[in-house]
């Protein structure tokens, strides 16, 4: 009991500590930033007035180099820090368009995204520094920069001139067959890029291309499965580019040549022929029309090996009319693709199963008229 007046002290401690205006308020948030002094106010005025008459000097980099540090710096007005704002932008803007007199090198561009800067302007800067090393052909030093920006500015307002230098970058990579450094490749850092551009950049116009070429070198490099992926891709987000038709057209032919047995997957050919299906009937009269009905012969001769393996399955467990069933599928399938030796094979199998039985209570079949009347 002795100890009761001790824990009341506490709690009304505590709960003291949580009040307004008492010295426990420090640790709920920070204190906010003391006031410039005249003194401080004066010289950062001195500074933004030295930096306009720099800047309509043409010296957009010594307005960087002046402002930057003042950027940040707490407790100032917000007149001073808007019109601090306003010439930076205006600066940094200067720098990095290459149509600019006082346009700034890569180098320099790199130098200012690095610093402690609004982030708009440090996008913009670490984007023009991509776009110059683009320009001098540092197409992989361009890729990368832009992953920079992008990982430490995410959403930033550059967006679009960054889809635009990542996708000429990396179309550029992707159809480079060379190799550099001996055993590394510019494809390979094509892929990189564009894998990139189209998650990152979903709304760039060459996107439909970028899932084109990654497309077709997946399926260069042996891997149907991306192949088929990315085409899937191209086609769905896509379906508005002139690309898509012959897109399109290419993916039942990567379904079926994915398939490693006529055995396995039935339901994969089945897509395969409903997507030439739907192909031939929306472009009839297209110039690729023609090889995608040879895929459709393929596709019918492939659904006809699968029922033919079913149909010897039924065979060899002595079902003579699950044989019988897929024996004529088979044919059916056969007849209709042109393929000769399915067909041959499904005649020779129901050939030789059983004539099928008559079901129990079958009604007699009906006089022949020649043999006259029935007893």
């Amino acid at each position: 009991m002795k100890k009761l007046p001790l824990l009341r002290a506490l709690v009304a401690l505590a709960a003291a500590s949580l009040l307004p205006g008492t010295a426990g308020c420090s640790s709920l948030g920070e204190k906010e930033p003391a006031a410039l002094s005249a003194a401080e106010r004066e010289e950062v005025a001195r500074d933004v007035e030295k930096a306009a008459q720099e800047l309509a000097a043409g010296k957009p980099a010594r307005v960087v180099e002046r402002l930057g540090p003042r950027w940040r710096r707490k407790g100032m007005p917000p007149e001073l820090r808007n019109r601090t704002e306003d010439l930076l932008g205006e600066a940094v803007d200067r720098l990095a368009d290459p149509a600019s007199p006082a346009a700034a090198d890569k180098d320099e561009l790199r130098k200012i995204y690095r610093q402690e800067l609004p982030p708009r302007l440090r996008a913009r800067a670490g984007v023009a520094a991509a776009e110059r090393l683009l320009d001098e052909g540092s197409r992989i030093r361009s890729y990368r920069m832009i992953r920079k920006v992008e990982e430490a500015l995410p959403n930033h307002a550059e967006r679009e001139r960054a889809g635009d230098v990542l996708a000429r970058a990396g179309l550029s990579l992707i159809r480079d067959a060379r190799r550099y450094w001996l055993f590394r490749r510019y494809d390979a850092r094509g892929v990189a890029a564009l894998e990139y551009l189209v998650v990152h950049y979903p709304m760039e116009p060459r996107c439909d291309e970028a899932y084109v070429e990654l497309a077709h070198h997946y399926e260069a490099d042996g891997d149907l499965d991306l192949a088929i992926e990315r085409t899937e891709d191209m086609v769905f987000y896509h379906a508005e580019s002139p690309l898509a038709v012959g897109e399109e057209a290419r993916l039942p032919d990567l379904r079926l040549r994915r398939l490693e047995r006529d055995s396995y997957d039935r339901s994969e050919i089945l897509l395969a022929r409903r997507e030439i299906d739907g192909w031939l009937e929306r472009h009839p009269g297209h110039e690729l029309a023609g090889e995608v009905r040879a895929v459709q012969r393929e596709a019918l001769r492939r659904l006809a090996a699968n029922d033919l393996v079913v149909a010897r399955y039924y065979e060899r467990i002595r079902s003579p009319f699950g044989a019988r069933v897929h024996a004529e599928r088979a044919l059916e399938e056969a007849n209709a693709g042109g393929a000769e030796r399915e067909a041959a094979a499904a005649q020779a199998l129901l050939a030789s199963l059983p004539p099928p039985a008559e079901p129990a209570g079958a009604p007699p079949p009906p006089p022949d008229p020649r043999e006259g009347d029935p007893p």
